[in-house]
């Protein structure tokens, strides 16, 4: 098993350990650290596997135009991500 489906797994135990039946959820909880043991992965790189980066062109050169400015402020707080406008990048 390689380092990504690795990854997967734990965060598949992680969400078993959750249960309500505590028998199933210590028994996910203890393969969970086993693994991250085993591939030398800690909680943290769990967590944050999930973050993405994704990237979109602007109709405007330098300047957002307002509307522009307005969704991407709208997809922020939906998303509770941040968002960098970046001029020349994209062209």
């Amino acid at each position: 098993m390689d380092h990504s489906k690795a990854l997967e797994k734990i965060k598949k135990c992680m969400r078993l350990a959750a249960s309500s039946n505590p028998h199933e959820a210590a028994a996910a909880m203890r393969q969970a650290r086993a693994l991250m043991d085993k591939y030398r992965i800690e909680e943290s790189d769990v967590a944050l596997s999930d973050i993405q980066e994704c990237a979109s062109r602007s109709g405007s050169k330098n300047t957002p135009s307002q509307w522009e400015a307005s969704l991407a402020g709208c997809v922020r707080r939906a998303y509770a991500c941040e968002f960098l406008f970046m001029a020349g990048v994209g062209e």
